[in-house]
């Protein structure tokens, strides 16, 4: 069977999902435990991986703080569809 191609926007919005999910391991939290930090609830988390687009700056700074990274860096990892080690080898 064929495998589906997603939409670059698709893509750009599950590399965002896999790095928070990526982050709050390295962090050694659960995504839970990232939404309590965020005083926000785990399914609002998750409809923010869904539609990075939609998180509002607070949050966002919040998200970050959070997962211990810079908030230009999450930033960038929706905008380019990049993680941010992808995203040095691209510039280098």
């Amino acid at each position: 069977m064929p495998r589906l191609k997603l939409s670059a926007l698709e893509a750009h919005r599950k590399i965002f999902s896999d790095y928070i999910n990526y982050r709050a391991r390295e962090c050694g939290m659960t995504v839970e435990h990232l939404a309590e930090l965020c005083a926000i609830s785990e399914k609002t988390i998750h409809n923010y991986k869904r539609a990075p687009e939609n998180i509002p700056t607070g949050k966002l700074a919040a998200m970050a703080s959070a997962l211990n990274i810079r908030p230009d860096v999450l930033l960038n990892v929706y905008i380019e569809g990049l993680r941010p080690w992808e995203q040095k080898e691209a510039r280098a």
